[in-house]
């Protein structure tokens, strides 16, 4: 309603219907941020590790032989992938083989006991029968309609309106059959109109509206949707809005005169837009094969000084000596500079290649 209110609008028909409930904290993710949108205290950085940990699922309590008892209220399964800490600290994992009730939670055979010890955290990592249900599901996204069974002079009609207001109606000139069981015809009516099937639609209602109780063999009700459903996607395609649009050029002052390779211009066509916008000198795009030694490759609002405690603006924090470097897998260096002003202006990160 607020969407509608504002003046916007559903930019597809229908809704989409899935066999799960879909939840964030069984996708890949290193914990979820905020990334500062409340303020400084949320830092974004998952420096534990570069890996999933998963959904808190339990606290160990005991060890035994081949199993752990853990308190948690979590419903674990047979093939479950779990993570937790060992006491050095570094990730690892497991996966659950047979999973029973215990007075104090939940008694885990897992396939090795390895660096689970009293106090352990357990995360679950990978959900074995959610993962299952995602396989089987295939998620269909149908439209919604009304139908109206009526009478006419000399037969039945039916009318269908889908919801975003297209109606379509069919008449079907047949004998009348005053039915013998007049509730159970108007039953037998409503659920063999709403069967739209493998169509595009599902019925969120079906109305009757005649002088008295008829009966309908299967096969005419069947026609009558089957109609009704064929008129009203003809009704549809012809209210379609087709969409035009008309790019005018102009040449109007772009913010700098002067580009460099962060304008990206990989291209004649990129460089003749921004000369066409006044840019008189341009610097191709890093990309491009451009020498970025002593250039900014990334300008960020995360800052690691930030992260490890030790920006300069906080009290009691322990001086590091500067400057600071990555290093990726390949051996290359990366300096680091840091935009030390109070928050939350340009309070950040470059990296420096």
């Amino acid at each position: 309603m607020a969407a509608l209110e504002c003046g916007l609008d559903r930019s597809s028909s229908g809704k989409t219907q899935a066999a799960f409930e879909p939840d964030l904290r069984k996708t890949f993710n290193r914990g979820y941020t905020g990334y500062y949108l409340y303020g400084q205290d949320d830092s974004p950085g998952a420096i534990d590790s570069p890996k999933m940990v998963g959904e808190a699922v339990g606290t160990v309590v005991e060890v035994e032989p081949r199993t752990f008892v853990m308190e948690s209220t979590a419903t674990l399964h047979r093939g479950d992938g779990i993570a937790f800490y060992s006491a050095s600290g570094r990730l690892q994992g497991t996966v659950i083989n047979q999973v029973q009730s215990h007075r104090r939670g939940l008694r885990v055979t897992p396939n090795s006991l390895s660096g689970i010890r009293p106090g352990t955290a357990i995360y679950r990592n990978h959900d074995h029968a959610y993962l299952t249900d995602i396989m089987k599901s295939l998620p269909v996204r149908t439209i919604g309609v009304r139908f109206a069974l009526g009478e006419t002079a000399d037969g039945f009609s039916l009318t269908v309106e889908d919801s975003d207001g297209c109606t379509a109606s069919v008449v079907m000139p047949m004998d009348k059959t005053v039915a013998r069981k007049p509730k159970q015809a108007e039953d037998t009516a409503r659920a063999q109109i709403a069967k739209t099937g493998n169509s595009i639609f599902h019925a969120e209602e079906v109305t009757i509206s005649w002088s008295g109780s008829y009966f309908l063999p299967y096969s005419a009700l069947n026609a009558l949707r089957r109609l009704a459903l064929d008129a009203l996607i003809k009704a549809r395609a012809a209210r379609r809005p087709v969409l035009t649009s008309v790019v005018v050029k102009n040449a109007v002052p772009y913010t700098d005169a002067k580009l460099t390779y962060r304008g990206n211009v990989l291209n004649d066509k990129a460089r003749a837009f921004y000369q066409r916008h006044g840019a008189t000198q341009i610097e191709p795009a890093a990309e491009s094969g451009l020498d970025m030694r002593q250039r900014i490759i990334m300008t960020t609002r995360y800052c690691l000084k930030r992260q490890l405690g030790w920006c300069p603006l906080e009290a009691n924090v322990i001086h590091i000596e500067e400057p600071l470097s990555l290093v990726d897998e390949e051996g290359h260096y990366y300096h680091l500079s840091f935009r030390c002003t109070e928050w939350p202006h340009q309070c950040g990160m470059d990296i420096v290649y």
